[in-house]
Order: structure tokens, then C-alpha cells, then sequence
């Protein structure tokens, strides 16, 4: 395992809980909207929610009763090429669920890791989720979400980092139904910027639909910076990885989330998963 793949599984392992992520760092409870997202949902049941990381093939789903038998696939041009079973976990905060290919704290428990294989999840999969005591019946299809270059400072000192943002078909999602940009410093993950007025979403220059970019605003206001970086160091921090970027990571969970965790795709098994 290269550097880079190393540490990009530390970030994902150090990265908060993909359910109960926004609300643990808000400091408000988990809720679950009952309004489908704007993304490309095929069904997904009220109250139920599906978060894909699609380049560190990562689900997460929750909103599920408490050890509700769940199976997670991920399917292919109708062919199943990845699996995971097990008994939906968590609290009456948090919700109930499971966290496939996460990276599990410990010996892995069933649900945690891909079964037999972990699939390389790309836009246009469907993620399908079942449970053996209801007829649910949860699925989505992956966006086409992913970073298509380095961050780079502006002139007025600051930083972009361009992305492509289409739903499944390739409809263009315009820049204000990104809500979720993200970045844990990889040096440091105590040094967070989460959305805010210091974070802008916009089209490229250009002004091409999907084509987008988030804006990091000088001088940076980190909504955590625990070690005291100055800004020269938030900058230098923001010019390397640690980026995620997407939708439906909020407190309100909608019934879908997209997103990217890293600058690029880095598949295959999460810390404590065989193969890792």
C-alpha cells in the first residue's frame, strides 16, 4: 500500500460517522427528512437514508429499525458485484444502520465489510438495500460526482478545487445542491473546514453546467482548528488533500447522500476489512 492510499484510509477512518457525522459536529440531533433528495433516487423509504462514497466504495445507511437484518448490494447492469449483511447498529440518536467498508473499530462485525470482494463502486451503480423482516425495498443510483484536479490558490489568496458534479443520466446538479464540502487536513485532523460563509460552491470559469468548484475564502475561518494553524499553515494545508466534496452530508439527512472522500479514487478494502 502506497503512502497516499494509507493515508487516505486513515481519513476515512478518522472521518465521522457518515449518519451521524454533521449532527455530532453541530451538536443537534440526527434527523431524517422525509423529502426525497434532488439527486437520483430510484426508492428510497420515508424516514430511510443511503450514503455512498463511491471512490473508497463506502455505504453507509440508516434510519433502519434496531437489529433489522439489512443487506447492502451493490449492483452492475442488473448483475450484484458487491454484498454485505448484517444487524442494523447504532442509537435512538444516531439511528440504526450499517457503515459498509468504513473502516470497523476492531474485529470487523457482520455488515461492516464487503462479503467475498470489496466492489469498486462507480457512478451508475444502484445501491440496493433489503431487510429479511419487512418488504423494504431501498435503492439509489450513483451520481457522477469526482474532483478533476488540484486545489490552487487565486490571486486574492483563495484556494479552489475544481469537481464535476451530473447525476446518473448526466444532468448537470447545479452548485447550491452541494452542500457538503468538506476537509480534514491530513496532517492534522483536528484542523476542519465544514460548509459555511467561508465556503462557496460555484461554477468554473467557463460557466459550463456540472462544471464546478469550491472556494475556500481568504483569510480561512476553519470551523475547527484545534492546534492554532495560522494562515499560512490552513492555506498550505488546503493546497493538499483532505477534500470531500458532494450532497445530503447534513444535519437533516435527505434520502440519499454523494459524495467524494479524496482527490481521487482510491478503491478497495477499508482498514480492518480483508485485503486491507
Amino acid at each position: 500500500m502506497n503512502d497516499a492510499t494509507s493515508e487516505t484510509r486513515k481519513r476515512r477512518s478518522s472521518r465521522v460517522k457518515a449518519a451521524a457525522a454533521v449532527a455530532i459536529a453541530t451538536m443537534v440531533p440526527l434527523a431524517l427528512s422525509t423529502v426525497p433528495a434532488e439527486g437520483t433516487v430510484v426508492n428510497v423509504g420515508a424516514g430511510h437514508n443511503i450514503t455512498v462514497f463511491h471512490n473508497i466504495d463506502f455505504v453507509a445507511v440508516v434510519g433502519y429499525e434496531d437489529t433489522e437484518v439489512l443487506t447492502v448490494e451493490v449492483i452492475r447492469n442488473g448483475t450484484v458485484i458487491g454484498t454485505a449483511t448484517g444487524d442494523a447498529r447504532g442509537d435512538a440518536v444516531d439511528g440504526f444502520g450499517l457503515e459498509v467498508n468504513h473502516g470497523p473499530v476492531g474485529a470487523p462485525q457482520p455488515g461492516d465489510c464487503w462479503v467475498g470482494g470489496t466492489p469498486d463502486i462507480r457512478p451508475g451503480d444502484t445501491i440496493r438495500v433489503t431487510s429479511d423482516s419487512t418488504d423494504v425495498v431501498d435503492q439509489v443510483v450513483v451520481d457522477r460526482i469526482n474532483f478533476t484536479g488540484r486545489p490552487s490558490a487565486l490571486p486574492n489568496g483563495d484556494v479552489v478545487v475544481p469537481f464535476n458534479a451530473f447525476r446518473a443520466n448526466g444532468t448537470a446538479i447545479r452548485p447550491g445542491f452541494i452542500d457538503s464540502p468538506e476537509f480534514r487536513a491530513a496532517a492534522n485532523p483536528q484542523v476542519r473546514f465544514e460548509a459555511g460563509p467561508g465556503i462557496v460552491v460555484e461554477r468554473r470559469p467557463g460557466f459550463v453546467p456540472g462544471k464546478l468548484r469550491v472556494r475556500y475564502k481568504s483569510p480561512f475561518r476553519p470551523s475547527r482548528n484545534k492546534p492554532g494553524w495560522n494562515q499560512r499553515q490552513l492555506r498550505r494545508a488546503l493546497l493538499g488533500d483532505g477534500h470531500a466534496i458532494g450532497f445530503g452530508h447534513v444535519a437533516v439527512l435527505p434520502a440519499e447522500g454523494m459524495l467524494v472522500d479524496g482527490l481521487t479514487a482510491t478503491p478497495g478494502p477499508a482498514l480492518g476489512c480483508e485485503g486491507a
